[in-house]
C-alpha cells in the first residue's frame, strides 16, 4: 500500500507541475485547501474517494491515471 501511496503522490506533483499549476492554484480548480495537496503529494495523508476525483477532475484526467501500473 506504500508504494502506491508514494505512486500516487509522485503522479500528483508531476502532471500539476506539467500543467503550470500552483498546489494553491489547483487546490482552488479541486475546491480544497492548498495544504490538502501539498500533504498528498509528500504521500502523508490519502485523498478520500471523493476529494480524489476532485482533484483528478480539476487536473483533467481519469481517476485511474494515478494507479495505473501500480501495485502489479
Amino acid at each position: 500500500m506504500a508504494e502506491t501511496l508514494e505512486g500516487f503522490a509522485q503522479r500528483l506533483r508531476e502532471l500539476r507541475k506539467n500543467k503550470n499549476l500552483s498546489q494553491t492554484e489547483l487546490g482552488q480548480l479541486a475546491g480544497l485547501h492548498y495544504t490538502h495537496i501539498g500533504r498528498f503529494e509528500r504521500g502523508t495523508s490519502r485523498p478520500s474517494g471523493d476529494t480524489l476525483k476532485r482533484v483528478a477532475d480539476a487536473l483533467g484526467v481519469a481517476v485511474s491515471f494515478f494507479f495505473e501500473g501500480l501495485g502489479d
